[in-house]
């Protein structure tokens, strides 16, 4: 059974290009360790009001955890949350089909 999770983030009013640009580069990071990883900036081809995307793949839940509890992924949400918007921050795990 394999396990993709899906991260969604819009940014609160006001952050620039650049620290968008930023966040995406460290999301895209997380791929040395973490090699499932797919992460970037929206391309905003379909009308919404999110900023930055990430997905990766797990073997199973406790894999999920590993990464989700990782100091990699702690410092990157600790150096960002500030810059969300917290009503736009959105995660999702579900279970792929063979």
């Amino acid at each position: 059974m394999m396990i993709r999770h899906i991260f969604i983030a819009a940014m609160k009013e006001g952050v620039s290009e650049e620290i968008i640009r930023e966040i995406a580069k460290k999301l895209r990071g997380l791929k040395e360790k973490y090699p499932t990883v797919r992460a970037g900036e929206n391309l905003g081809w379909y009308a919404n009001n999110t900023q930055v995307a990430l997905t990766a793949d797990f073997a199973d839940k406790r894999s999920w955890e590993a990464f989700v509890n990782s100091p990699e992924h702690a410092a990157i949400a600790r150096d960002s949350m500030k810059y969300y918007d917290p009503d736009f921050i959105f995660a999702s795990q579900f279970e792929l089909e063979d």
